[in-house]
């Protein structure tokens, strides 16, 4: 198997990963409100299994070898403060704002972005079929998101609105930067050693909503919660990204974000599969949408 079909394999891994972890995500945001705390509790199984399998493929020496370049554990820390603080945080922001028919596919944008930052700095080519491919996936992705008459139902404050877009578009750009940081990072290390850092550098970054949540801890905080947020954390910012930043070592940036964008299409079958969604004209459309887009994106080099 050649670097380009393994990245993209686990490019669509990755993909499924983080579509899984949503499930479960929706599900312990039902009862724990602070997206913040959750975030911090998705952690601790993630690192445990990636520590595990650092030690198990030996990558776990390596990985302590990194702790002498600052540099490198600069460059990571900046990363997660862009793309999994600020960048989740101005996206929710653009949620409560707008919804998520309107907040998704514009955050979703981000491989436009992505191909133009990695075209700048990384030098990597944008060529006709990753734009159009990745065009043709962002529109499958607003059918899929549209909520029906949705236009006709909600009327935004022109305030709210104006928020809502730049928060979005707020989110695809910091996205975007960092990935291409995160591609950086995966030229000089291994991906295990950049998904147990990120982890790291996450859990010190939003450990202080722990004393933000202190009266929730202490009268509403379950098991039910914890194994949610804690599974959805295993398959998210573990697995999932994982096998991003092992895309990122075998294909371009603007590439493996491109082919990312099928994610929303798992949810929706995954929704289909345990909670019988049913499936109507837009969301059959906005399917095979996203379908032709990644497959244009794929289909480039051969």
């Amino acid at each position: 198997m050649n670097s380009y079909i393994m990245g993209f394999v686990f490019a669509l891994l990755a993909a499924f990963s983080w579509a899984l972890a949503a499930t479960f995500y929706r599900r312990a945001l039902l009862d724990a409100s602070d997206p913040l705390f959750t975030n911090l509790l998705r952690i601790p199984l993630a690192l445990i299994f990636l520590a595990a399998y650092s030690m198990f493929t030996g990558d776990i020496v390596s990985l302590l070898n990194f702790f002498d370049d600052f540099f490198t554990l600069l460059t990571l820390f900046i990363a997660t403060i862009i793309m999994n603080v600020i960048g989740d945080t101005v996206y929710l922001l653009s949620i409560r704002n707008v919804g998520v028919s309107i907040a998704y596919p514009v955050s979703y944008s981000y491989p436009l972005l992505v191909a133009l930052i990695a075209f700048m700095f990384l030098n990597e080519e944008i060529y006709l079929s990753l734009l159009a491919g990745t065009i043709i996936a962002i529109s499958g992705i607003w059918l899929l998101s549209r909520k029906p008459n949705s236009s006709d139902t909600v009327r935004l404050e022109r305030k709210r609105f104006i928020i809502g877009i730049l928060s979005a578009v707020c989110a695809a750009l910091l996205w975007s930067i960092g990935i291409v940081i995160f591609k950086v990072s995966v030229m000089k290390m291994n991906p295990i050693s950049v998904a147990i850092l990120k982890l790291v550098f996450l859990f010190i970054l939003v450990s202080p909503s722990i004393r933000m949540n202190y009266d929730f801890i202490r009268s509403d905080l379950n098991r039910e919660i914890l194994f949610f947020a804690m599974i959805g954390g295993l398959f998210g910012v573990g697995i999932g990204d994982l096998f991003f930043y092992m895309s990122l070592n075998e294909i371009n940036a603007s590439v493996a974000a491109s082919i990312t964008t099928i994610s929303p299409l798992f949810t929706l079958l995954l929704a289909i599969f345990y909670l019988h969604e049913r499936v109507n004209i837009e969301k059959a459309i906005g399917t095979l949408l996203i379908v032709l887009g990644v497959t244009v994106v794929y289909l480039k080099p051969f």
